[in-house]
């Protein structure tokens, strides 16, 4: 039966609290157990009562095992993603866990979105529904925050990895999240800049007749932020020691917007302010 009430939603955290501390030996019955936790913290609003608090305080420290967050198991890494997912939703704009342990959690939910695009894992939904938590409640502004712009670029890198399987929901929530990490971009972050680079590099060096949507996506992300990267889009080519039309057009147009000198191709830049 569906729970409803807060009463009900408080004694299921934490009966379901108690038995994550005591971690089942089972992988299945460890799977069971994080989806009924999921299911019982979608159900938990922003601002719940202080009963619903203490019970949730409970759920946290169980999920904030290290022999949760290091699991090996691909599967076990699903469920604790999306339980950290429905927790950050609740505690936004703050964290639910300290710094160090969010550094763990966020490990864990990148490392989920490498098989993003697998259609036939049973964790397709799952997953799908992790990256539309985080472009929903900009949980990657926490990211940025404690210094996980490695785990960004990384993030980067398994999103532009979309070709074949194309979801519309996935492909928005990934603009999203790329785009507004884009707009924080500084000095200490512009590494996150490469992996979009790269994608853009290869499609120009194929030739390709028909976009690919992992270039679709680059390119897509790059226009929404002009107005942010344009300081910061020719470093990074000019660090990658290549030509700003290696990347096509849309790369040269914003480098010659801060640049125009430095753009020499016989080719005329088009206008990213049209």
């Amino acid at each position: 039966m569906e729970l409803v009430s807060d009463e009900e939603i408080e004694k299921g955290l934490i009966a379901a609290g108690n038995s994550l501390l005591r971690l089942p030996s089972s992988v299945k019955e460890l799977i069971h157990l994080l989806d009924q936790i999921e299911q019982l913290l979608s159900k938990v609003y922003q601002s719940p009562s202080t009963a619903i608090q203490a019970a949730l305080s409970q759920v946290r420290k169980a999920l904030a095992a290290k022999e949760l967050l290091k699991h090996s198991d691909a599967d076990v890494k699903v469920g604790v993603g999306c339980c950290f997912s429905e927790l950050i939703r609740i505690t936004a704009p703050d964290a639910p866990v300290d710094d160090e342990t969010m550094k763990d959690v966020f490990e864990l939910i990148v490392s989920c979105f490498e098989n993003l695009w697998d259609v036939s894992s049973r964790w397709y939904g799952k997953r799908g529904s992790m990256l539309e938590s985080m472009a929903n409640v900009r949980s990657f502004l926490i990211m940025l925050d404690i210094h996980c712009e490695t785990m960004i670029v990384e993030m980067f890198q398994h999103f532009l990895k979309v070709d074949h399987h194309y979801d519309e929901k996935m492909f928005e929530s990934m603009e999203i999240v790329m785009t507004l990490v884009l707009e924080e971009i500084d000095d200490s972050s512009k590494d996150v800049l490469n992996p979009i680079l790269a994608t853009l590099k290869r499609e120009n060096e194929a030739d390709h007749v028909m976009t690919t949507i992992s270039s679709k996506l680059a390119e897509r992300v790059i226009q929404n932020s002009v107005d942010k990267i344009t300081p910061y889009l020719p470093k990074a080519v000019k660090s990658l020691d290549a030509s700003f039309y290696d990347f096509g057009e849309v790369v040269a147009s914003v480098c010659a917007q801060e640049d125009p000198g430095s753009v020499t191709d016989e080719d005329t830049p088009i206008d990213m302010t049209q």
